[in-house]
């Protein structure tokens, strides 16, 4: 008895044929299954001008081509997206034509463009005709090569009267490439451009002698390939000068070699028997078209909205793609079609959900009802689907998470190098002119206070800082400079943020990060601005939302996130983030000439090719391993009950705040210069030395000068332009026209300044009128406020040491 191993629903069938006598015969039946196996179409020259249109549309190809380094516009190359079923060992294949002596497209040969195919190379059944064609009768030099692939690298690179023609794997010789070097007639020379490995030499050893029986006037020669490199990886390393080198420096093969005869010249044909295929290296693998897979196939994702499969006698095409989420179901559109049939009835385009197990039976046996199929063969195919999808939305649903960025990590040596850095003396110096080497132009004092604010990131109680300026000024350059010296894990840019998108960060994501927003702009919502402040102030927050559970009970959960932040931003609009800014510290960049002659100048040289950009990434490198080297400790300040600022500072207790927290950030990047002392409990600190007071002092005066001033800063610039200006010229009044003369300023701009210092009465109107213009003059001769704030700060500063100096006194006395 024979055993048929059909389905249950084949076998059942088959019984009930053979009860009412019209079953068909084995042979009837044998033909039948092999017109469900599909020749190659006969017309393979317009198959392939589609095949040549699919390339121009898939970017997939394109790009594979291109890292492959093959010119398009020098190649006949087709594209077989997974949709061509006549082509079906060809799926996601580059195509390359073979052609007869016609110069006729008579069979196709494809390169694989997936990542890890599981083989590279695939030609169709009855494989015929030459890559990339017969060479012209007029040849004179003929490169032979192991691949197609690497006769279109020399046709796409190579310059010269040279003819190529490709062998189909060391293995691959046929009675067409004999043809074809019979009918060249006045051939000269033969070179072998084969793999640098055994096989490639071996091949070369055994093909010339047959070129020599073919052709024995014909010189022979090799080019020497590197070791382990084939003609079109050594594109990968080299440019395409190098296959031009390696060809002309050639070396002849030894002329001796011995004529082979004509049985042996055909024994290389693909019919040679077992045991000659056994003992003979194989490199190039093919795959035919009617070979079968016991693997299951790969899922098609070209196009993410079109994902196709097929698996024994299904073609199905998941429609609209994957849901992401719900995770708990596989809810999908799919079009599933019989193989080989055009019938209506065989094709079905079905919503089901693939986890639910009992409407994916009944289906199948839908499916299985209307294309006279087996209904356990149907469901196993609905359910290895179900498996393939959900290992393809899980990678999906991993590439969208967010991948933490690893700590830096530092070797001893540059730690060491680090350390002995921030033990030196001048540590604020040295490292402004560190930054200077990273292509920081200017803004001396600007970036040095970056650095500070940027550094209190790891401390218990950061500061915030904003940048203003007008547009085009350099103010995100400034902030994207500096904050390129802060590790990446320890950082966070964002350049746009939706109302709610700050309580959607993890629940420690931002603990001790420098938060960076581009342009405060992009963070112009109330609410968002909202929680910022609560964040920089509490340093926390959070938010209770409503949501579903599994069971569909409406619950109440809240959403956590923990600071502290460093917040760093910038904008033009110094007025409209007041709340903001009031937790911040505010500094103005440089807009004056010499600033932009400095940045000018530093262009030219980047465009000369002057500066040196290893150099400065190097440093930018160094300043990392600075901030990754500073470790949290806690600061004490014993000068702070001493310490006091400006009367006229605006908003004292934040200032206040903002002016000791600084303090501290100086003694804590000078960590490694102060002496780790321990309190009574037990708890590690350092203390501030007069010195951080000192450079404290330093950098702050503008920015307490700011603070302190009733003017904007640009308000204020302009005020000291007309004082400068009258100065000048020796004048009492002056036009509004004569400063926009004077100082090409748009009249916009001139007029919202005076407009503020008519408001806070530093001008007045002295005589004009509308039509002829207002004349103005100065009606508020004050005390200049920066002298004063200086004063103060080095009044309390000189009161600090001679405090200092006076205990000191006191010691040597007592001692």
């Amino acid at each position: 008895m024979h055993k048929e191993g059909i389905s249950k629903y084949l076998a059942l069938r088959k019984a009930t044929e053979l009860a009412m006598g019209n079953h068909t015969t084995p042979e009837t039946s044998l033909q039948t299954r092999n017109t469900m196996t599909p020749n190659p179409p006969q017309d393979l020259t317009k198959v392939f001008k589609t095949l040549r249109q699919k390339y121009y549309r898939g970017t997939l190809a394109q790009e594979y081509a291109k890292e492959r380094n093959l010119d398009y516009k020098k190649l006949e190359l087709g594209f077989n997206p997974y949709s061509n079923t006549n082509l079906k060992s060809l799926k996601n294949c580059l195509v390359f034509p073979l052609k007869d002596i016609n110069d006729k497209v008579v069979s196709l040969y494809g390169r694989s463009v997936a990542k890890n195919p599981r083989s590279k190379h695939f030609y169709l059944k009855n494989r015929s005709g030459l890559y990339p064609g017969y060479p012209r009768t007029d040849t004179k030099t003929l490169i032979i090569v192991e691949a197609p692939i690497d006769a279109a690298t020399l046709i796409s690179n190579l310059t010269g009267t040279y003819s190529i023609l490709s062998l189909y794997g060391t293995n691959g010789w046929t009675e067409e490439h004999t043809t074809a070097i019979k009918r060249i007639e006045n051939l000269e020379e033969v070179i072998f451009f084969m793999d640098g490995d055994p096989a490639g030499k071996q091949a070369i050893k055994t093909y010339s002698g047959l070129v020599k029986a073919l052709a024995s006037e014909v010189s022979i020669s090799r080019v020497e390939t590197p070791e382990s490199e084939d003609v079109n990886s050594l594109l990968d390393s080299h440019s395409s000068e190098i296959l031009q080198h390696l060809i002309e420096s050639r070396s002849p093969l030894n002329q001796e070699s011995k004529p082979q005869t004509k049985e042996a010249i055909f024994s290389f044909s693909p019919e040679e028997s077992s045991e000659e295929k056994k003992n003979k290296p194989e490199k190039l693998e093919t795959i035919e078209t009617e070979s079968i897979s016991s693997e299951i196939p790969p899922l098609y994702l070209e196009d993410p909205e079109f994902i196709g499969w097929n698996y024994g006698l299904l073609e199905i095409i998941v429609i609209g793609g994957v849901p992401m989420y719900p995770v708990d179901k596989m809810l999908l559109t799919l079009e599933i079609k019989k193989k080989n049939s055009d019938r209506p009835r065989h094709k079905i385009r079905q919503q089901i959900n693939l986890y639910d197990d009992d409407k994916v039976e009944r289906i199948s046996n839908k499916i299985a009802d209307r294309m006279d199929l087996g209904s356990s063969e149907v469901q196993d195919s609905l359910l290895i689907l179900a498996d393939l999808l959900t290992e393809y939305r899980k990678e999906v649903n991993h590439s969208k998470t967010k991948k933490e960025v690893e700590p830096r990590q530092l070797t001893p040596d540059r730690t060491k190098k680090v350390i002995e850095f921030l033990e030196k003396p001048g540590l604020m110096k040295r490292t402004g002119s560190c930054i200077g080497k990273t292509g920081m132009v200017g803004e001396e004092i600007n970036r040095l206070i970056l650095w500070l604010v940027y550094t209190s990131r790891l401390r218990e109680h950061p500061l915030h800082i904003i940048c203003l300026g007008a547009s085009g000024t350099g103010k995100t350059h400034l902030q994207e400079k500096i904050a390129a010296l802060i590790p990446e894990s320890e950082k966070q840019e964002i350049t746009a943020m939706s109302d709610n998108s700050v309580y959607y960060f993890g629940e420690n994501e931002l603990k001790h990060k420098l938060v960076l927003i581009e342009d405060l702009d992009g963070a112009n919502e109330e609410k968002v601005l909202y929680a910022l402040r609560e964040l920089m102030s509490k340093k926390k927050i959070s938010k209770a939302i409503v949501i579903k559970d599994n069971k569909g009970n409406m619950k109440t959960i809240t959403m956590n996130v923990n600071g502290p932040i460093c917040l760093g931003g910038t904008t033009t609009r110094e007025g409209l983030y007041e709340d903001n800014a009031n937790r911040s510290l505010l500094i103005y960049l440089d807009q004056g000439r010499k600033q932009r002659e400095r940045i000018m100048d530093y262009q030219r040289k980047v465009s000369a090719n002057l500066i040196d950009k290893y150099a400065e990434g190097e440093m930018v490198e160094f300043l990392k391993d600075v901030q990754t080297v500073l470790k949290p400790v806690r600061v004490v300040n014993p000068y702070a009950i001493d310490l006091a600022i400006p009367e006229e500072v605006f908003k004292p207790l934040r200032t206040n705040s903002h002016y000791l927290q600084f303090i501290e950030t100086v003694t804590f990047y000078h960590q490694r210069q102060r002496e780790v002392k321990t309190d009574a409990r037990n708890r590690r600190y350092i203390e501030t030395a007069i010195e951080d007071i000192e450079i404290a002092n330093g950098l702050l005066k503008e920015v307490l000068l700011s603070k302190s001033d009733e003017l904007s800063k640009a308000s204020r610039r302009f005020y000291e332009t007309i004082k400068s200006y009258l100065s000048q010229y020796k004048k009492e009044s002056f036009f509004s026209g004569e400063l926009r003369k004077a100082y090409r300023m748009s009249p916009a701009t001139v007029n919202r300044h005076l407009y503020n210092l008519k408001r806070y009465g530093y001008i007045k109107v002295f005589s004009g009128s509308k039509t002829r213009g207002y004349e103005y003059e100065l009606i508020k001769d004050e005390k200049d406020l920066k002298v004063s704030i200086e004063t103060a700060l080095d009044e309390v500063l000189n009161r600090i040491k001679a405090k200092q100096n006076g205990t000191k006194k006191q010691e040597l006395v007592a001692q």
